[in-house]
């Protein structure tokens, strides 16, 4: 079943920008808070067709509606 959660999860995030709303997911997939955390690090440590320059792309943001899951462009601004 994990399998298909997490390509389910691929999917959404490839799909929707402002990516999936954390409480929908857990809900959506009927998993717990702890499942939604290991399957977010197996995304962000290991799913290579997610990272750009050594950086992942998914990234939990926190708004007023709530916490997102979604694909974030890492910046690429040279620092000072």
């Amino acid at each position: 079943m994990s399998a298909l959660n997490l390509a389910t999860i691929v999917l959404r995030l490839a799909q929707h920008p402002r990516g999936w709303r954390v409480d929908d997911l857990c809900a959506d997939l009927e998993i717990k808070p702890r499942t939604y955390r290991k399957y977010r690090q197996v995304l962000q440590e290991q799913f290579r067709p997610f990272f750009r320059e050594g950086v992942s792309l998914v990234q939990e943001v926190s708004e007023p509606g709530g916490r997102y899951l979604r694909l974030v462009e890492p910046d690429t601004t040279p620092a000072r």
